[in-house]
Order: C-alpha cells, then structure tokens, then sequence
C-alpha cells in the first residue's frame, strides 16, 4: 500500500466532516430529490412546447436540456445551445453551459440552495428567451 503524503490532512478532514454535517443537518439531499422532481416536470413543459428541445434527462439539481435541429432525426443544434447560452447570461443573468460531443445540451447544475423561487426564475427566462428566438 502507498501512503500518501496529504492522507488523513487534520485541516483537510475537519473541512470534510463540516460540509458533511451542514448537508446533513440542513436536508441538501433530500432538498435535491424534491426540487428534482419539480425541474423534471418544469423541463417536460418547455419539452412539450419547443421543438428544438429533443430530450430533458437529469436527477436532483443537475440536468440536461438536448437542443436540436430536428426532434425525428436529434440532428444536434451546437448553434442554438450556444446563442441561447449568451443571451441567457447577458439578458437575463442566468449562467449554463454546453456540453456533449456536439456542445448542443444545456447544462443546468446548480448549488444545493437552489430553491424552488430560483428554479422558477430559471424556467421562465429560459422560456421567454425560447420564444424571443423564434424557436
């Protein structure tokens, strides 16, 4: 066995046990559960109601929004993914990302505060910066 050098860190273990305490006490997990459950059923509306939207997948806070050009064939939309990343961040001060092979899926990971208010906030931009963009 190799030991390592920072293995068992008293500063680093303190640390640890803090966060996992403040995750227990103030129920993050299962806060992520719930408001999962909500961002799924949020994210299957705007599904229903945009085409470009081909797929949503995700679990507790951390999701995935696949744009595409085309919903029969999921040829990806890199294009959209990355304007609508822009104006979400500039017009309304929303920060995702992209990611996957084609940059083309939206990736929403927020803090483990995230409430149900932010959540709102999120869906809705992200709703009307759809429909300004013509999609």
């Amino acid at each position: 066995m190799q030991p390592f050098q920072y293995g068992g860190n008293p500063v680093a273990c303190a640390a640890v046990l803090s966060v996992m305490r403040v995750i227990r006490e103030e129920k993050l997990l299962e806060h992520s559960k719930e408001m999962g459950e909500e961002f799924e059923k949020q994210l299957n509306m705007l599904k229903k109601k945009y085409q470009c939207i081909g797929d949503v997948r995700g679990v507790g806070l951390f999701w995935g929004i696949d744009l595409v050009k085309d919903r029969k064939t999921r040829e990806p939309n890199q294009e959209l993914a990355l304007s609508l990343i822009l104006k979400l961040r500039r017009e309304r001060g929303i920060l995702l990302n992209a990611d996957g092979p084609h940059t083309n899926i939206l990736k929403i990971k927020p803090p483990l505060c995230f409430n149900k208010q932010n959540m709102m906030d999120t869906i809705n931009a992200l709703d009307r910066t759809l429909a300004e963009m013509g999609q």
